[in-house]
């Protein structure tokens, strides 16, 4: 499996300008086995608290579709998505996604900008 990441970040807005954090991420999971597998991939998209009305976090293009991800209290992640999906084998298949996380241009991320 191998899981990349490209992030650009721009600015919008001439006055009271905002950032803009976009995050593009691409998983490639390929099988080695002989026999056919079931696969589950699972990502957190970022949070924030809902008082903070200076954040905005937009999902961009899902490819494949996927699915919210339930899992019974007290180990409930959220934000938490999935694809689950079989692979025969030798076979492979690419996950994608995006989104962007808009933020006031005088504020910066707790960890940096970019979220890998």
């Amino acid at each position: 499996m191998a899981r990349n990441t490209h992030f650009n970040e721009s600015t919008e807005g001439l006055l009271n300008g905002s950032l803009s954090l976009q995050h593009e991420v691409t998983i490639e999971v390929a099988s080695r086995l002989q026999a056919a597998a079931q696969v589950e991939v699972r990502e957190r998209l970022p949070q924030y608290l809902p008082s903070d009305k200076e954040v905005v976090i937009e999902l961009g293009e899902v490819s494949p579709e996927w699915e919210e991800l339930q899992q019974a209290p007290p180990h409930t992640l959220v934000g938490g998505k999935r694809w689950r999906f079989a692979l025969k084998p030798g076979e492979s298949r690419k996950l994608s996604y995006g989104y962007s996380v808009r933020i006031d241009s005088k504020n910066e991320l707790v960890g940096g900008n970019r979220r890998d």
